[in-house]
Formats: structure tokens, C-alpha cells, sequence
């Protein structure tokens, strides 16, 4: 019987997703596809499945029932009382189990892999899992707590994967550091595209020809590829793996092969000083009897490899004089900030690399690239596009999604498509149903995206009428602010619009930013509010924006948007701020952007940007109102 595995699928805050096998979340992966990282994920649990005993698999083979569940987790700050608590939602998976005859439920965290929880019945998961899960997290970093935080969208998947032959038992207990390195912690990529399951990439013959020629070179073989997130960086090396594959390739490279294993990867399972310079060690012996070429993917990743608090030696400099003589041929992938933040801290090992710039596509290439696309799902998910669908997604991603890179932001949403008219049944996908999945992770409401689908002015003033009383101007410019919205109008270099309302406490001005957040953005929630008398110190702006010192370097504000681009700002008491901050906020209403201290650009033109106060003029006391 094979072995049937859950795996958890989550969404990050920068698009990509990061895919947990349940059973063991020591294999996860994340990557800018589902399909390319769930395919990566069960290669390392089917070696996995091989070096485990009959009795370890015994228990992956039954039908166990899995659901997702989600903890909320309250976390004091700072050692003293009374100081700030932070609360963050750690995902759950509870899976059904028949243990001598009695049914538990087994409660795991895919993002805190040390956690584990046995519940006698189903409903108790949640609560129960809270004093643990907050006896792990109280010792974690903020940026920790941050990546675990489950902001976006999670599902579950539920693999089936034929359970490998038994390796022997000698073989099976071998250490960490005796076994091969790259089938221990890999995927040989030109395998996969042998067996017809690796796409590759379309439009980009030039590009994938100038890779190729510096990866056959003699000496600095290894290659960076540079651009932005979605433009394609990934399924360019999976182009390099098909050419390989099927030998259309120059001479240099005939018969290679290419593997990928990240950094992390590399020195897992590395407990004792010495052993991941034994793996490192390893990693060039093979590579220079084999000459394979290895994939791993963010260099910032390797730079981090092998560092710790006594001591900043690091994967990337043992690797640097072996990458720049020749010896080991790699291939990385980062944005343009990530180059720059690696090579600030390694320079020497960051200048050993070919840079080879990938840029975004017009949107005419685009449109040829995710028709590509689109042709392949149709063939492997038996439904058809309409040409109209195609050009939908590529309009409302351009116009919503700016933050984003063509062409993978289309291709990203017709995969969503496909996939939601498959589960629904269906075997035409339309317009209608591209912009329907964009309303279903935006919140935007149809009547916004689609042309078709008309915009009652009539109803959207009643639903601010219904929220905030008595505040008919306020209520008038909400209704002109959706009309603007909706035609189109509103300046794409900017936020969607930038309000400032004055009037004194409880005449409703949070109150109307809810009701807004509500109706463009589907929920009250949708609010990122800040209470500018808490930023009246100097530190104010790296408190808003980040730091480039310390542990936490993201900025509140900037950190939030982030996560969930698609909201209200709303900035309470703008007068109590520190003057140093109407400075940095001007790019945010200028320019719809804010860049932090790590180098990282924060979109602001999904937002409605709110600033409040309570100040009158001297002798007026304002009833309320939005200009």
C-alpha cells in the first residue's frame, strides 16, 4: 500500500508558499509555485519513506482523516509585566489515529516543527495546543514569530506516494555526514524533467542560450540570476534541466547533471562543530569527480549557513575559492535588494558569480508567455481557456497587483482558476471567472474588478449610511472615492486614495475607515490602524518603517502592508507623531511606496491611506468631516 501523506500548503506575505509534509516538517520547502515546490517536497519524503523500518511506516499507509486548525497564541514581551504582548495565529493540523483500539487525534504545527500534541477528542485541539505552543514561541526571535504567524491562505493536500524499497539496516543508520550528500538532501532536477514533470519556460530562448554558454565555461561557470519576484527566475533553471535532460545543450555541459539543494538543506542534521564543513567538503568532492551543476537558490541562504553567535564563519565563504576557480558550478537566484544585502555582507563570494539579469517581459510577451501557460493547464487539467480569460488576468493583475512581476503573476492566477473550475465541475474557464478568483484573495468586490458586473451608487450609500450616522459628507466622499475606484480613475502611481478626518472623538471616523475596509476589501478587519501618539519619540520612523540593527529590522507599518497589500491605513492622531515622520510618509501618499531599512519595497497602492485628527482651529469645534 502507499503511504498517504497531508501536506500543508500556506501562502507567505511575498507570494510564495511554503508546502510542510505533516509527518515530517523537518522537509519542508518553499518556492513561487505549488506544483514546483509539492513536487520537490514529496522527492524528499519518498527518500525519506526508504530509510525508515516496516514499523515506521506502518502508520502512513492507513486513511487517516486530516483537518486544519488554527491557535491563537499570546506572547509577552520583554521580561518585565506589564509589557507589550504580541498575538500571533499558529496553523494547526489535527489528523484522526487508531491507537489499541482507541481513536486520538494528533495535533501537529507545520511551522513549528518541534511541536507535537495527542488530544483524546477532536474539539479539544485548539485550546490544548496553546500552553505548549506558547512555551516554544516565547523563546523565538520576532522575525521568527513573524514567518510563523499564518497570515495567508492555507489548504491541505493529501499525497499518495508508493512506498520505496527497505535499505539495508547498516545503511539506514548511517550518519548525517556519511551518507551521499546529494541523495540525502536533494532533487536531481534533470531526472524529474526526463520523467515529462518539470515546465519550463516560454519566450525566453536568448535568455536560457546566455546561461547555458556561461554554465559550460572553464573557470566562474556559476551563475546569479537576478530580477524581480515572478519574473521567472525558477522556472529558468527548470528550463536549464530540460535542455540538459534531452542533451540540447552546449559540449561543456553533455551528460551533466543538475541538482537542487539549498543551504539550509545542505547543513541539516548538523549537530556537532565540524560537521557542515563535512557536508560543505563533500559537496565539492562531488562536484569535482561528477561535475554536476547545483541549484541553491537564495545565495542570502547560503551566506546564513553555518553561522551562529560565537562565531560569523559561513557556508558562502568555504564555498567562495571553489566557485571562483571552476571546481563547483552553482546557480542562485535573488531580487535586486537580496544581491545587495548579500553582497554587503559576503562581497568576495557574491563577485565569484556570472550576473545574469532576467527582465520583466512587456506585457505583449507576457500575454504570449502565460498563453503558453495556459495551454499546458488546459492539457493537464482537461478544461479550456477562453482568450478573453487570458487577457483578464493579465489586466487585473497589471492594474492590482504592481508589486508583483509578469509574467508570473498571471500565470499564478489562471493556475488558481483552473484549479477552482476543476473543483466546481466546470470545463471552460471565462472572464468572469479569472476576475471571480482575484475578488476571492483580494476581497475586492466584483463590481470593482469586472466591467460586466454594474456598480449601484445607490447601494453603496446605504452601506455607509447604515454604518456611520450623521456624517453625510464623510458619507458622500466614500461613495465618489468607490466611483473612482471603479472607473479606473484614481492615479496608478499612487495609493487608491489618501483621506484626512477631522473631528473629535466618537463622531465616527474609525467607524467609517471599518465600513470602507468593509466594503472594498470584504472584511472590518482589512483596518491597519496605528495610533500615532505611540510614534511621538525620535525612534519614531524606524519603529514605522525598520532598522538596519537589532533582531527586529522590519517596521511595523511596512511589515503589515506587506502581509495583506489590499487595505485601510489608517493613521490615528496624525498631530502626535514626531515631525521626522510626515518626512518618510511622504513617498508612501507621493509615490504609493515606502522602502525600509533593509532594502525592501513596501506597496502602498492597494491601500486607502486614512490620517486622523482631533485638532480645530481655535474657536470651532469641528462636528467631523473628510477631505
Amino acid at each position: 500500500m502507499p503511504a498517504r501523506l497531508p501536506l500543508h500548503v500556506r501562502s507567505q506575505r511575498d507570494g510564495n508558499v511554503v508546502v510542510t509534509p505533516v509527518d515530517f516538517p523537518e522537509l519542508a520547502l518553499d518556492g513561487d509555485s505549488v506544483e514546483s515546490t509539492r513536487r520537490a517536497v514529496v522527492e524528499r519524503v519518498t527518500r525519506k519513506l526508504g530509510r525508515l523500518s516496516v514499523t515506521q511506516r506502518s502508520p502512513l499507509t492507513d486513511r487517516r482523516k486530516a483537518e486544519l486548525d488554527r491557535a491563537e497564541i499570546d506572547i509577552q514581551m520583554g521580561e518585565r509585566k506589564g509589557g507589550h504582548r504580541l498575538q500571533v495565529t499558529i496553523g494547526l493540523v489535527v489528523i484522526g489515529q487508531e491507537v489499541s483500539g482507541r481513536h486520538i487525534h494528533l495535533v501537529r504545527a507545520p511551522a513549528v516543527p518541534t511541536f507535537e500534541l495527542v488530544v483524546p477528542r477532536r474539539e479539544q485541539a485548539s485550546a490544548d495546543a496553546v500552553p505548549g505552543l506558547t512555551d516554544i514561541l516565547r523563546h523565538w526571535t520576532l522575525p521568527a514569530l513573524f514567518a510563523a504567524d499564518e497570515t495567508g491562505e492555507v489548504h491541505l493536500e493529501v499525497v499518495e506516494i508508493p512506498l520505496p524499497g527497505l535499505i539495508e539496516r547498516g545503511e539506514a543508520r548511517k550518519d548525517p555526514e556519511d551518507r551521499d550528500v546529494f541523495e540525502d538532501s536533494g532533487a536531481e532536477l534533470t531526472r524529474i524533467a526526463s520523467e515529462g514533470r518539470l515546465d519550463g519556460i516560454d519566450r525566453r530562448d536568448e535568455l536560457v542560450e546566455r546561461v547555458l554558454h556561461l554554465l559550460a565555461s572553464p573557470r566562474r561557470s556559476s551563475v546569479m540570476l537576478v530580477g524581480p519576484h515572478d519574473v521567472g527566475k525558477s522556472a529558468l533553471v527548470q528550463e536549464v534541466a530540460r535542455r540538459l535532460a534531452a542533451d540540447r545543450v552546449p559540449t561543456g555541459l553533455s551528460g551533466r547533471k543538475l541538482w537542487r539543494i539549498s543551504g539550509n538543506e545542505l547543513i541539516a542534521g548538523s549537530r556537532y562543530t565540524g560537521m557542515w564543513q563535512e557536508r560543505a567538503r563533500q559537496l565539492v568532492a562531488r562536484s569535482r569527480s561528477d561535475h554536476p551543476i547545483v541549484a541553491m537558490g537564495d545565495p542570502v541562504g547560503i551566506i546564513d549557513a553555518g553561522r551562529w553567535s560565537e562565531s560569523d564563519n559561513n557556508l558562502g565563504r568555504f564555498l567562495r575559492p571553489y566557485v571562483e576557480e571552476g571546481d563547483l558550478t552553482l546557480i542562485c537566484e535573488c531580487t535586486a535588494e537580496q544581491f545587495l544585502a548579500a553582497h554587503q555582507s559576503e562581497p568576495s563570494f557574491m563577485d565569484a558569480f556570472q550576473r545574469v539579469e532576467g527582465p520583466e517581459p512587456a506585457p505583449e510577451e507576457a500575454h504570449e508567455i502565460a498563453a503558453a501557460a495556459a495551454h499546458r493547464l488546459e492539457a493537464r487539467q482537461k478544461l479550456s481557456f477562453e482568450p478573453e480569460s487570458i487577457s483578464a488576468a493579465l489586466e487585473t493583475t497589471r492594474r492590482f497587483e504592481p508589486y508583483r512581476s509578469l509574467p508570473g503573476k498571471v500565470i499564478r492566477l489562471l493556475e488558481e482558476t483552473a484549479q477552482a473550475k476543476g473543483v466546481a465541475g466546470g470545463s471552460q474557464v471565462v472572464r468572469l471567472d479569472v476576475v471571480s478568483t482575484f475578488a476571492r484573495r483580494t476581497g475586492l468586490p466584483l463590481a470593482i474588478l469586472a466591467d460586466e458586473v454594474p456598480m449601484r451608487m445607490g447601494e453603496v450609500r446605504a452601506h455607509f449610511e447604515a454604518r456611520v450616522l450623521g456624517q453625510a459628507e464623510a458619507v458622500e466622499t466614500m461613495v465618489d472615492l468607490v466611483a473612482v475606484i471603479k472607473a479606473a480613475l484614481n492615479d496608478a502611481g499612487k495609493p487608491l486614495g489618501t483621506l484626512f478626518f477631522i473631528g473629535p472623538t466618537g463622531v465616527g471616523k474609525t467607524e467609517l475607515a471599518k465600513a470602507l475596509a468593509e466594503f472594498l476589501f470584504g472584511s472590518r478587519e482589512r483596518v491597519v490602524r496605528l495610533d500615532m501618539g505611540e510614534y511621538s519619540s525620535g525612534d519614531a520612523v524606524q519603529r514605522l518603517i525598520g532598522t538596519p540593527w537589532g533582531k527586529q529590522a522590519d517596521g511595523e507599518l511596512t511589515r503589515r502592508v506587506r502581509e495583506q497589500p489590499f487595505c485601510v491605513v489608517l493613521l490615528d492622531e496624525i498631530e502626535k507623531a514626531h515631525w521626522l515622520v510626515f518626512d518618510a510618509l511622504l513617498a508612501m501618499l507621493g509615490e504609493g511606496r515606502l522602502t525600509d531599512a533593509g532594502g525592501r519595497a513596501t506597496d502602498f497602492r492597494n491601500a486607502i491611506i486614512i490620517l486622523t485628527s482631533t485638532w480645530a482651529p481655535p474657536g470651532r469645534t469641528p462636528r467631523g468631516s473628510a477631505s
